[in-house]
Order: C-alpha cells, then structure tokens, then sequence
C-alpha cells in the first residue's frame, strides 16, 4: 500500500523481478499476446502497472504498450491533485492481464487530504482487498480451465489453435476468499472510531458483504472521493461491490464489548456469486489503545 497526499506529486519506480514460466503458463494464449507481451517467455513476463481512478496522463496511466520486461524499471509520476480517495493499482499487460491479476499483482494506492478529513477522527486506518481464488490441495494457484462456448470466430490473423477453443476463461471465480491476500483473516480493531476500506480486487466477483456491525458504521467515501454527504449503512447486507470498487466506512466500537467476534462474509446475492463457505475474514475488537502518555 502506499500513502500519498493531495497535492503532491510523487514519482514512482516500477520494477520487474517477475520469473518465466509464469506462474499460470498452462493458461497463457498466445494468440492474446500481441505487441508489446509477443515476446513472452523470452523477456520473462510483460507487465505494467494502472492505478485504477488516478487522474494522470496517458505517459503514466499503465496501459499495455508501455509494458517492462524481466529486470527492467519505469517511472511514472502523479500529482495526486484530486480529491482524498482509495484506489487500487494493478497490472494491465496485454493478454496476461486476467492472469496477472489472478497472481496478485495489485495493492493499495491512496490519497490522504488532510484538509478535507480533518474532522476523520480515527485511531487505525485499514485498507482491506477482497478477492478469491482457486488453490489446489497442496496449496499451488489455479485458474479456471473452462474455454468460451462455443469457440469464438478468429479473425485470419489470429486462427491457428487447431482445437477451435481458447484458453482465455472469459470469468474466473475462486472458492475461497482472501483480504490482502491471506486466506480467510482476522484482524485486530481497538474500542474506537476505525476506517475500514474495503476493495473488491477480484477478477469476476461481485461481494456483498454482509457486515454484522452495521449499526456501527456510517458511508464517507466511495471510489474517487468523499461523498458530499456521510450516511449511516441501515442493513447488514447493504454494501455490494463490484470488481474494483471502493467504499469507505467509519466504525465506531467504542460500545462494543471486548473480545467480540465479528465475521464478515459474501451474501451471495446471485447464483453465479454462491460459493460453499463464503466467508470473508473476521474482525476481533480489543481494548482501546494506550495514550502513549500514559505508557
């Protein structure tokens, strides 16, 4: 995750250190990888970093053409002159998007403005990515195997898979959940005002989080900013995200009794969303912090 302020340019060194085969090389189509990701495997695995919302020019908004290979860097700039918001970067390689993505490779990009939230008053701040996956028994990635059906009609140029189908699953969905990529977490909230943002960093999947504290929690953002007017959540099941989308919740647990266990999940509100254990992490609420005056 990083933090920037409103206002303040920062400049930024991408890196990559990514290996060849590619962790899901099984699932890579070639007849995807055009110009700039053809030269896969031999200049390792093409990537590119998007900040999802930021407001930049095209030299710094990660599309695909300025894709860096294996061991090579880019630097990008941004002014950060928009409003305080939460954002999600990602990898935007043409072809390997899907499975660069479904790898991990996204985070957390935020923008504080301290003008506008000073009246935040909060003692943690989490940002929490939602996402799901595939894992084998062994714990090894996955990805969904199933081709388009029925098998897309190929412009001349890009026919030569003699089977007829491609590899490309149009939609992928996991069986289990992860925030900031751990399996089903928990987390450690003090008796107090905390900032959760929640991000849905999936590939496919719509969350509908079912939210058993939220009589505690009131509305202050969503995707690019601050919304003009905060409002209480009135239903446990009334936060519904789709693939990277922000929201930004204030909850107080002041009142909330030590040790009580709170777990989020997903409410499943489509069939093709329900999976057999939908749970997301939990959140544990513990004594509120020190003042570190008093030790």
């Amino acid at each position: 995750m990083y933090v920037a302020q409103r206002n303040v340019p920062v400049s930024i060194t991408w890196h990559n250190s990514l290996s060849t085969p590619h962790v899901l090389a099984e699932h890579i189509d070639r007849d995807l990888l055009l110009h700039p990701s053809s030269c896969y495997p031999v200049c390792g695995v093409p990537a590119i970093v998007h900040i999802h919302g930021m407001e930049v020019p095209p030299s710094s908004d990660g599309v695909p053409y300025q894709s860096i290979y294996q061991n090579q860097s880019r630097t990008d700039t941004y002014s950060n002159a928009q409003m305080g918001s939460t954002h999600v970067y990602h990898d935007h390689a043409m072809g390997l998007t899907r499975l660069n993505h479904w790898s991990g490779l996204l985070g957390g990009y935020i923008i504080e403005d301290p003008e506008l939230e000073a009246d935040i008053q909060t003692s943690l701040d989490l940002l929490l990515v939602i996402s799901d996956t595939l894992l084998s028994t062994t714990g090894d990635l996955l990805y969904p195997d199933s081709p388009c059906s029925p098998p897309p009609v190929r412009p001349p140029r890009l026919q030569g898979n003699e089977e007829g189908e491609t590899k490309w699953a149009p939609e992928s969905f996991g069986s289990v959940n992860l925030v900031n990529g751990v399996v089903l977490p928990f987390t450690e909230v003090p008796q107090e005002m905390t900032r959760l943002r929640f991000v849905n960093g999936a590939n496919s999947r719509n969350f509908g989080l079912h939210l058993p504290f939220f009589s505690e929690c009131t509305v202050i953002a969503k995707d690019m900013a601050l919304v003009n007017k905060p409002y209480a959540l009135t239903s446990a099941e009334e936060v519904l995200l789709f693939p990277l989308e922000r929201v930004d919740l204030l909850c107080d647990f002041s009142q909330t009794a030590v040790d009580t266990q709170y777990n989020i999940t997903d409410w499943s509100y489509t069939d093709e969303n329900t999976q057999t254990f939908p749970g997301i992490m939990q959140i544990r609420v513990t004594s509120p912090a020190l003042d570190p005056e008093e030790g």
